[in-house]
């Protein structure tokens, strides 16, 4: 791999770091080093004219943004759990809902049959068995009316279908206790649905919501609704009748309702985290961040809850002291936000989406990473992960989780494959047995769509850029 007494040969290979596909330098027969900026890669490629080594150098940059595993081809806008935590679907934009195995997450195949389109607003119901899909009229379509469609969880059987003829642009859906009572919004307007005892749709309710509801949520008998203009207004249920208004700061993006407490979790464009106690109306501010807060998801005992922010910041907050726990910069491509976030229940996990696609599984309490969630078909070419296989100690199952290139995998795990292609499939000669006669000693190569030698096969030693 490297002549003897010449002068040293030097490769360029891109290998990711957490989401990012990083340009490094490495010594052809030798270990890669760790990231180089341009004035390094210009200093260590010496053996190679500047203008090349600096066209290599961008060219490998321009690739980072579409180097990375994927679970969909666009934006996350929808990540639901099972609440047996075994099932995630998730969703984006025009896109079939897919849905994952838990913990290890693999790809399970289409949400519903016939596979369900993700456009919409979507709530599950809170014994996790129901989920509802609130969709727009067609742009094309000249009437006034929008639709509820019902579906069983995770199954994704049909379940019945509920007209809402009062608009046409949902906003935000809700269950109600009730389990057929569903919430609806069209930012200035709550209609409450609910089916009667012969199965027929009806609407019982109606409330005027003021202007711009971004978050709906039930607790109990009172309807919590957060709004763009930083107000949170409360209603009775069961007579329609106005509880409160509480004005708490800039617009809110989140809303989290806390268990067993009258109490609310807001999340605003400005970075800040508030609770407010529904029965005295003071507020709190328990945290203020850098970047607008896009999800709220409650913590395990309900002491606690995780903030994402769109610039990738999560961050798990202590709600007796206000304190943080632990925090996690969750690396994005360039350009990329976070977009949504769930909690999975019994399995210690949060998923995260971006607007790339991506879902990343972080484990709980220390927001450490466990896998990308993994559709070939949804996932550049370029993209590369390292497989590998590890004892789950809680069901005593091997499951096989996927990271970016370049990740160091746990200790007792077994790698199954260094560089999972994107829609590439794998070299056939992978597959092949070492001849008889090996034609030479054992190589390693850069961690790249490098070819096999002849008579060589590949051992998927889980090495960067090896």
């Amino acid at each position: 791999m490297r002549k003897e007494g010449g002068k040293p040969q030097y490769g360029l290979v891109r290998v990711q770091r957490d989401s990012l596909a990083e340009p490094q330098v490495f010594l052809v027969g030798g270990a890669i080093p760790g990231s180089v900026g341009r004035r390094d890669f210009l200093r260590i490629g010496a053996a190679v004219p500047a203008a090349a080594a600096l066209a290599a150098f961008s060219a490998a940059r321009g690739a980072a943004a579409t180097a990375v595993i994927r679970a969909h081809a666009g934006a996350i806008t929808s990540l639901l759990a099972s609440s047996d935590g075994t099932v995630l679907t998730s969703g984006s934009g025009t896109e079939d809902m897919k849905k994952w195995v838990l913990p290890d997450g693999s790809l399970l195949g289409p949400f519903g049959d016939p596979p369900v389109r993700s456009v919409g607003i979507w709530a599950l119901s809170p014994d996790g068995a129901r989920l509802a899909h609130a969709l727009s009229a067609p742009p094309s379509s000249l009437a006034r009316q929008s639709t509820i469609q019902i579906y069983r969880f995770p199954e994704g059987l049909a379940g019945g279908e509920i007209p809402i003829t009062e608009f046409s642009q949902p906003t935000a859906v809700a269950f109600a206790p009730d389990p057929k009572s569903l919430l609806i919004t069209d930012g200035s307007e709550i209609v409450v649905a609910t089916v009667n005892p012969t199965g027929q749709p009806q609407l019982t309710r109606r409330f005027q919501a003021g202007l711009g509801i971004t978050c709906l949520t039930v607790d109990r008998s009172i309807i919590i609704a957060g709004s763009r203009d930083g107000v949170i207004r409360t209603w009775n249920l069961s007579s329609g009748a106005a509880v409160g208004r509480f004005n708490i700061g800039g617009a809110i993006t989140a809303i989290l309702l806390l268990v067993g407490q009258p109490t609310v979790a807001t999340g605003h464009a400005d970075g800040t985290i508030n609770l407010l106690s529904l029965g005295d109306g003071t507020s709190v501010t328990v945290a203020r961040l850098n970047s607008p807060i896009r999800a709220l998801v409650p913590g395990p005992g309900g002491d606690s809850l995780v903030s994402g922010c769109e610039d990738g910041t999560i961050r798990h907050i202590s709600l007796l002291t206000g304190d943080s726990l632990s925090t996690r910069n969750l690396e994005l491509a360039d350009g990329a936000n976070l977009t949504m976030m769930a909690v999975i229940g019994g399995k210690n996990l949060i998923a995260v989406g971006t607007s790339t696609g991506q879902i990343v599984l972080l484990d709980f309490p220390d927001l450490q990473t466990r896998t990308y969630l993994f559709d070939p078909v949804a996932s550049d070419q370029s993209a590369k992960g390292v497989a590998f296989r590890i004892l789950d100690p809680t069901t005593g199952r091997t499951v096989t989780y996927t990271l970016p290139c370049g990740s160091q995998i746990p200790p007792g795990a077994t790698c199954v494959c260094n560089c999972v292609p994107g829609a590439a499939p794998a070299p056939l000669n992978i597959q092949n047995q070492l001849p008889p006669n090996p034609p030479g000693p054992t190589m390693r190569l850069p961690c790249t769509p490098t070819p096999i030698p002849p008579g060589y096969r590949c051992t998927c030693n889980c090495i960067p850029g090896q």
